[in-house]
């Protein structure tokens, strides 16, 4: 069944009732959400841009934490070696992964393409890995990324440079869907994250109210990230840090 069919199948399957319900929500909550950012995005100055050095006057560690992510993995690294910033260090956590993750890790250890690695036979969830690697991590810039991701090249050092700035605790990465056009369900995922977290992260800026960070990348200052005691780790696979992040530019 392609995407279309579902969508199709999911809405006939409704009663009249019900559709109205999803309706009136639709109108009521998520038009506000997904439009009212757009103004301040739009209208207020974007931020100077900083120099290419400031992106390099911390140490940067990235942590990965994933499940199952034999494969994904290493593309994600391959791109991170390819960054106009590149890492000083890769910390990468296998989270109770039963599809030979563990082995890949060591082979990478092994070649030096990442520096240091941590796997156990429980899942305990993406936080709780976060926090473990977090210990293992040795920079003052800590970047969470999902392992299935890859990366623009100037990706890391656009993301580290708002550290410049000492009163930043977190930078939001802006997450986009690699393939948009594969279909129905794709390209409305990528509307989605347009809409939520390009523009939204934007707007919520321009206003002041950047109020947390996306699990799927994002950058912490070390100290802000244990003024809270780290990520909760209730939050199962969600990151979950449980401070009001202040993020500039």
């Amino acid at each position: 069944m392609n995407d279309l069919s579902q969508a199709l199948s999911y809405i006939t399957g409704q009663s009249f009732d019900s559709l109205m319900v999803l309706t009136a929500v639709v109108i009521i909550f998520e038009v506000p959400r997904y439009f009212g950012l757009f103004l301040p995005a739009v209208l207020v100055p974007r931020p100077p841009k900083r120099s290419l050095e400031a992106a390099f006057k911390h140490k940067v560690s990235v942590i990965l934490a994933g499940h199952n992510e034999r494969d994904a993995v290493r593309r994600c690294i391959a791109s991170m070696r390819e960054q106009s910033r590149p890492p000083d260090e890769i910390v990468v956590f296998s989270d109770g992964s039963t599809n030979g993750m563990e082995e890949v890790l060591r082979e990478l250890l092994k070649k030096g393409e990442i520096d240091r690695a941590l796997w156990i036979d429980l899942r305990g969830g993406k936080s709780a890995g976060f926090n473990m690697c977090q210990r293992m991590a040795t920079g003052d810039i800590l970047i969470n990324i999902d392992c299935d991701c890859s990366l623009d090249r100037d990706a890391f050092r656009r993301i580290v440079e708002p550290f410049e700035d000492p009163a930043v605790g977190s930078v939001a990465g802006n997450i986009q869907v690699r393939n948009a056009h594969s279909g129905l369900i794709a390209t409305m995922q990528a509307i989605e994250y347009m809409l939520t977290i390009a523009l939204g992260k934007q707007g919520a800026l321009a206003i002041d109210q950047v109020i947390y960070s996306s699990g799927g990348y994002s950058v912490f200052r070390r100290t802000a990230l244990e003024s809270v005691g780290g990520c909760d780790a209730g939050g199962g696979e969600d990151l979950d840090v449980t401070m009001r992040l202040r993020a500039r530019g």
